[in-house]
């Protein structure tokens, strides 16, 4: 079966004309026909294409490297054959391929198209029908890992991206690629429409809940606009840091970190949101020996830099620089040694980078957080990662720790303006060692998210509170006490501040 070609009625026989340079030549034709001015005839383009396709499907071993090519089930075990195909024949299938590719989109789309209409056709108030959405959206982004991976499909893709950053006129630039490539852009934009079909069903809350929330709401803003003079005073603590670390005090338990951490504790605490945290062996371990790493989380809510804030590993923070140019925050975050980057020029953002961000890690054993969507995901689903993560990842040689959040886009999507209470969880899962290319590391991480979305979520339940808690939790009721002792310092320090103006005024 060729994608895109259907499967042929009779065996061909291959044509005492054909061989890999004819069938170059026919697959250069074919994209000079669609380049031309004009509009191609391609029902004819796809017959020669057809014929391409069955003399490489006659090569040993073609018709079953396609086969699983073509799989869906690859991220239930599905390979590669055990005995690649000779270089001939799988060069020969490769091109086939391109020129299929870039005439007609792939059957397998048609495929997915039936089973999110099937599923959309269901109850979405049901749980059940929700797990099935999350089933197909990973089984449609792990074909399309798949698909964007092949070679003629990353090179178009690559020319798009340049030609919406570097052409006079990026609309037409891009136009003019897609009408070259119908097959590939039709594929691409029909991948586009069913992630929106299958995105999260924005949450409704009652009126009561609506008011409680806001209750929930004000009092997080009283009890930080309180907590700002004692934040800029405890960023003085990171003089203290190297001097413990001599001592043997690791990353995690310095000052400044334990601050940060009960800081989005209590922020937690006061809007109602409980967190369990899993795979804590992981990061605790990378904690005691006072080894870094790069944790790459999920981004789908407002509130998940606090989430990921609270757990044991106090992250340095990798931002976007106009965050870092907002008033009294951003200049917290600057204290506190976070990092901001320009996204909007790649050459000031590798500087910073390579000057900021490997200096930390390297003197300082220190650990990044950082999204390698770039961005909150607005259907509250894993969306296209970014490339730039990932060479930071090269260059530090640090292990990658991918970070799992459920159920925060459901407490505060990135529209959302107040924050609900409920239950989030978060998974540290097993570390990629940042072996192999940037593409590689890409696609690991990303899968690995993707399984991770999909597995069985009963810890979530309405009756997570009912459950033995080991040291993998983290509620509210596991430091009561602390928190409530630490939800007092801010107000104490305003109190000896207004002390010591009172003392100045009576000098």
């Amino acid at each position: 079966k060729g994608p895109g070609l259907g499967t042929p009625t009779v065996r061909p026989t291959r044509p005492a004309t054909m061989d890999l340079e004819g069938a170059r030549a026919e697959a250069k034709a074919i994209q000079e026909a669609l380049s031309a001015d004009g509009d191609p005839d391609i029902p004819d383009l796809q017959e020669r294409a057809k014929k391409v396709m069955d003399w490489a499907l006659e090569f040993p071993g073609n018709r079953q490297r396609c086969s699983e090519l073509a799989s869906l089930e690859e991220h239930k075990g599905a390979a590669e054959p055990a005995e690649p195909s000779p270089t001939d024949a799988g060069d020969a299938l490769g091109l086939a391929m391109e020129i299929s590719d870039i005439l007609a989109p792939p059957p397998e789309i048609a495929e997915l198209e039936k089973r999110v209409r099937a599923v959309m056709d269901q109850d979405p108030s049901l749980d059940a029908t929700e797990r099935k959405k999350s089933l197909v959206y990973c089984d449609m982004e792990l074909y399309r890992l798949r698909f964007t991976s092949r070679p003629h499909v990353a090179r178009y893709l690559t020319s798009r991206r340049h030609a919406a950053r570097e052409s006079k006129a990026p609309a037409e630039a891009v136009a003019a690629l897609g009408r070259a490539h119908p097959g590939i852009e039709a594929a691409i934009s029909r991948l586009d429409a069913l992630r929106k079909l299958l995105a999260f069903q924005s949450p409704t809350h009652s009126k009561l809940e609506q008011a409680q929330a806001l209750v929930r709401n004000v009092l997080a803003v009283a009890w930080v606009v309180a907590a700002v003079p004692l934040m800029f005073a405890v960023s003085l603590l990171r003089i203290t840091h190297p001097p413990l670390r001599k001592f043997g005090i690791h990353n995690g338990r310095l000052p400044l970190d334990l601050y940060q951490i009960y800081t989005a504790r209590i922020l937690l605490a006061i809007l109602g949101v409980r967190v369990r945290f899993e795979g804590l062996s992981r990061i605790k371990r990378l904690r005691n020996d006072g080894l870094g790493t790069l944790g790459m989380f999920s981004h789908a809510s407002n509130l998940d830099p606090i989430i990921v804030s609270a757990g044991p590993l106090a992250f340095k923070w990798v931002g976007k620089r106009v965050l870092f140019k907002v008033p009294v925050f951003g200049w917290i975050m600057t204290l506190w040694g976070h990092i901001a980057i320009d996204r909007k020029n790649l050459k000031k953002a590798k500087a910073a980078i390579n000057e900021t961000v490997v200096g930390k890690i390297r003197r300082w054993g220190r650990s990044i957080a950082i999204s390698p969507e770039g961005t909150r995901s607005r259907q509250g689903r894993l969306t296209d990662f970014k490339k730039g993560p990932f060479h930071l990842a090269q260059t530090v040689k640090l292990p990658i720790t991918p970070i799992f959040i459920k159920g925060a886009w459901q407490l505060n999507p990135p529209k959302g303006i107040l924050a609900y209470p409920g239950r989030v969880l978060v998974d540290y899962l097993p570390a990629e060692h940042g072996e192999g290319t940037v593409e590689d590391m890409l696609v690991c991480v990303r899968r690995k998210l993707l399984k991770r979305a999909v597995e069985d979520d009963d810890h979530v339940a309405d009756d997570v509170a009912d459950q033995t808690r080991g040291e993998d939790d983290f509620s509210e009721s596991h430091c009561d006490n602390a928190l409530l002792l630490f939800g007092t310092l801010p107000f104490c320090f305003l109190w000896v501040l207004r002390m010591i103006l009172r003392v100045l005024v009576g000098i």
